[in-house]
């Protein structure tokens, strides 16, 4: 395994500094939902701490494509700053209400959500103006890789947090670390750079969604089934007389995805058979899903995890190299907050329909169950995947680490 693309990556300039600042901006993805619900669950009610985080994320969603359409017209600075510091004042006062003022949670929970930053959007519309095109895969690679660790990292400072003070001040800290990753991303001279070249004309006049329906759809199935496993894995553990584990069992398999997505970009620099190699990885992922049916206990479990997480991290790289092939160059960074809103709505959605699924028949039916829907992104990705040749469609670097 040769880590000579990475190496080359890393001396572009430029770009080690803006994957390190917006990997800290993401950090709060695995911070805010968790200590939110700490924080109303105090209380005594879990459906409305639920409740609440279903707002903030409901309010997210919205917000992707239109900060996102924003940061096209507008630039990032002009964007992200303004949201980072309304949604930290917002988590703030949340952490400072009282418990019995639901009403004043749900409003403040929502408003948040709706000043949520595209940050990540903005960073993978970036991209192919800071490295050479023919490194992009590798870059989404990686970038898919890093995320897994705001998952790891993110909920492990929430527990120490709340240990050492108590889950408002585990808000407030996600606000602050929401801050600080966003405008240390932004004081980058790169980071006010458009998102591409000019479109061609007939990508200039392409109006409605500037990412087709199958991509979105493939990413809301792909997220859907990753709450299948999170369910299922709790009720495994639990029924194993393990719950305290379900954490560490869950950053196994998180730890597969690093695995893998690091593997896969050492070898993803060809953009050859687009098509063969989607399909391959889908059909991975759902593969490796399956595997979890097999386990006897918590320790074969946990084996099973890491082989099922090697897949992920490579296959959200082919389709965040997808989404930046179709979308029109002025338009990136709306695409991936669609894209981004189809992830919130596959969570909202896995989560439903996860816990009836559990509830009825088990962690294995969970584990199974994941696997078929994984498998329905399957033509939906090689439909989108038909409609365009991911090779001649990226736009040439228009700066930064074209030398």
């Amino acid at each position: 395994m040769s880590v000579r693309r990475y190496a080359q990556l890393f001396r572009v300039p430029g770009f080690a500094y803006l994957m390190g600042t917006s990997v800290l901006a993401r950090l709060p993805l695995g911070m805010t939902g968790l200590a939110i619900v700490l924080l109303v669950s105090r209380g005594g009610s879990y459906a409305r701490a639920g409740g609440v985080v279903a707002v903030y994320v409901t309010g997210a969603g919205i917000a992707g494509p239109l900060l996102g359409r924003g940061v096209d017209r507008f630039g990032r600075r002009w964007v992200l700053r303004p949201a980072a510091l309304a949604e930290g004042a917002l988590l703030t006062v949340l952490a400072l209400l009282p418990a019995g003022a639901t009403g004043a949670l749900f409003a403040c929970a929502l408003a948040a959500g709706l000043c949520t930053p595209p940050v990540v959007s903005s960073t993978r519309s970036l991209w192919p103006v800071v490295v050479p095109a023919g490194q992009l895969q590798v870059v989404y690679a990686l970038e898919a890789t890093l995320q897994e660790l705001a998952y790891i990292v993110g909920p492990s400072l929430v527990a120490v947090v709340v240990t050492l003070a108590d889950p408002a001040v585990a808000v407030m800290v996600g606000a602050g670390v929401l801050a600080v990753g966003v405008f240390a991303f932004s004081l980058h001279p790169l980071a006010s750079m458009p998102a591409g070249p000019t479109a061609p004309a007939e990508q200039s006049g392409r109006r409605g969604l500037p990412l087709s329906l199958p991509v979105i759809a493939a990413g809301l199935l792909v997220v859907a089934a990753f709450n299948y496993v999170e369910l299922s894995t709790v009720a495994f553990t639990r029924g194993h007389g393990a719950a305290r584990d379900a954490g560490v069992v869950l950053a196994v398999w998180s730890a597969g995805s690093l695995i893998g997505g690091l593997t896969f970009g050492t070898r993803a620099g060809s953009q050859s058979r687009p098509r063969r190699r989607l399909a391959a990885l889908i059909a991975a992922l759902a593969g490796s899903t399956l595997l979890p049916v097999a386990a006897l206990n918590v320790w074969m479990l946990s084996v099973l995890l890491l082989f099922a997480g090697v897949a992920i991290a490579p296959t959200f790289a082919a389709l965040y190299s997808l989404a930046a092939a179709e979308a029109p160059a002025e338009r990136q960074t709306e695409a991936f907050g669609w894209l981004s809103t189809g992830f919130q709505v596959g969570s909202a959605l896995g989560s439903l329909s996860a816990g009836a699924v559990v509830q009825a028949s088990g962690p294995r039916v969970g584990y199974a169950a994941a696997a078929g829907v994984v498998a329905l992104g399957s033509p939906a990705l090689a439909l989108a995947s038909r409609r365009i040749a991911i090779g001649s469609e990226h736009p040439a670097p228009a700066g930064g680490g074209s030398a």
